[in-house]
């Protein structure tokens, strides 16, 4: 037992006090969330933005989607997305971001 790493105290769930920087939400709220997984057609930078790169998305619905995502800085060569499957939250109202409509995140 020496090798055994000492335990000060045994967790207890009940008495761990949740540190939220957001607002909890109730699960009703949380079954309006649609997330779906959708197929990166297209993508682009946004002109006038760093951090915007528009998607044309896939999300089997029949239709395609655009959606704006704030993540430029971490995809220099955005072409290496087109192809991939991403997640997105469909249900979303569309939202009007540099110009452009985004119709999720």
């Amino acid at each position: 037992e020496a090798n055994k790493p000492a335990i000060e105290k045994e967790w207890e769930p009940e008495e761990v006090e949740l540190k939220l920087n957001r607002k909890e939400i109730k699960f009703d709220d949380f079954d309006k969330v649609e997330i779906r997984v959708a197929e990166v057609k297209e993508v682009s930078k946004v002109e006038g933005s760093d951090k915007l790169l528009q998607f044309r998305l896939d999300a089997g619905d029949g239709e395609d989607r655009q959606i704006l995502s704030g993540i430029a800085k971490y995809y220099p060569n955005e072409q290496e997305l087109v192809g991939k499957k991403v997640q997105i939250v469909a249900t979303l109202k569309p939202r009007k971001m540099m110009g452009r409509i985004s119709q999720g995140m």
